[in-house]
């Protein structure tokens, strides 16, 4: 990654392909949504997670899509699974849309009172994007990593001549890929974006440089 990189706007990185609608979805429904799962899991969609993948797949507004790529991870592999059969397209892989790393996290209940995620958001809130818990990465690591997935994301588009790509991703790397392109990195917006929930589903159109009011969030369920 280049040093000028971290700079850009995600929504400059894909200013010179022809995408005309960015799509960004949330994984279905892991095995076990009631701990964090971050790239150290590969977990794959549970019973009511494979339902909402085949429901997603049937999605009328999602039948322009011309490329589907994926993290990488089961969990979201696997909620393309429906969708790419109706639309013939087989997932691409950017690796780089993968979960955040939550190190002493992992396996730990997501609603644990005072967790260390908690003190996480806090420190980030009030503008401290380093601070992070053992092993897992910061705010800022997670934003580079998402611009870098960005960029590939834009030469696979100019390739593949896509003009209504969709990415599906992880909760917290969508969240903040959407602070980024919709409020400049804004971490008191947290709560403005709100809860992305599976199978959640973001379009941001062109013109990109309209940088706010672009979300589009739609819940299946």
């Amino acid at each position: 990654m280049s040093p000028s990189q971290s700079s850009l706007h995600p929504a400059a990185i894909l200013q010179k392909s022809g995408v005309e609608v960015f799509f960004l979805a949330r994984h279905a429904e892991s095995a076990d949504p009631t701990v964090f799962h971050g790239y150290e899991s590969d977990i794959d969609l549970g019973p009511n997670g494979r339902a909402q993948a085949s429901r997603f797949g049937a999605r009328a507004d999602l039948s322009r899509v011309d490329l589907l790529v994926s993290s990488g991870q089961l969990r979201s592999l696997n909620t393309l699974e429906s969708l790419g059969k109706t639309l013939g397209l087989k997932p691409r892989i950017i690796r780089g849309f993968h979960e955040r790393k939550v190190g002493i996290l992992q396996g730990t209940p997501t609603n644990a009172p005072n967790s260390p995620f908690a003190h996480t958001r806090k420190e980030w809130g009030n503008g401290n994007k380093e601070f992070t818990t053992e092993g897992g990465e910061s705010y800022t690591q997670v934003r580079e990593r998402v611009l870098g997935a960005m960029h590939e994301l834009n030469d696979l588009c100019i390739q593949e001549h896509a003009r209504f790509p969709l990415v599906v991703s992880h909760g917290l790397t969508m969240k903040i890929l959407l602070l980024e392109w919709l409020y400049g990195g804004d971490t008191a917006h947290w709560e403005t974006i709100g809860q992305i929930k599976n199978t959640a589903l973001w379009s941001l159109h062109r013109p990109f440089e309209v940088l706010k009011d672009q979300g589009c969030l739609a819940h299946l369920d």
